[in-house]
């Protein structure tokens, strides 16, 4: 039972630091969009970033 919490509360964790990791990305893409004047939807940032596409898509922003 023990086991059971313990392996819990580490999913959970684990669950709270990759949505705020995804939420940090997401929005550094949105900020570095905005201030290059590329176009980007929060819905096609999400995206990019839940599938570990951030990356990529921040070269697409950066070369215009």
């Amino acid at each position: 039972m023990v086991e059971g919490s313990i392996l819990t509360i580490c999913l959970f964790g684990w669950l709270f630091l990759r949505s705020a990791r995804e939420g940090e990305e997401r929005q550094a893409l949105l900020d570095l969009a905005g201030a290059r004047g590329v176009p980007l939807t929060e819905r096609r940032a999400a995206r990019a970033v839940a599938a570990g596409e951030g990356s990529r898509l921040r070269a697409r922003i950066e070369d215009g």
